[in-house]
């Protein structure tokens, strides 16, 4: 897909300044391209169509576990 393909150059340039020691897909548009980049990631729900509920619980996890 075109828009991971621009989304990944713009994530690399930005890791490259900012290291992370915990990376989360928001989805799986965004966990397909992590998964492409080679970065293992944390997948959390997207909230959008009736996702709610789970991407809050994968957020107060996250937040547990850091």
């Amino acid at each position: 897909m075109a828009e991971i393909d621009f989304e990944q150059e713009f994530l690399k340039d930005v890791l490259d300044i900012f290291p992370v020691e915990i990376t989360v897909a928001i989805g799986k548009k965004a966990e397909i391209a992590l998964n492409q980049l080679g970065l293992d990631c944390r997948v959390i729900r997207h909230p959008a169509r009736g996702g709610k509920r789970e991407f809050e619980a994968g957020i107060r996890e996250l937040f547990r576990k850091a």
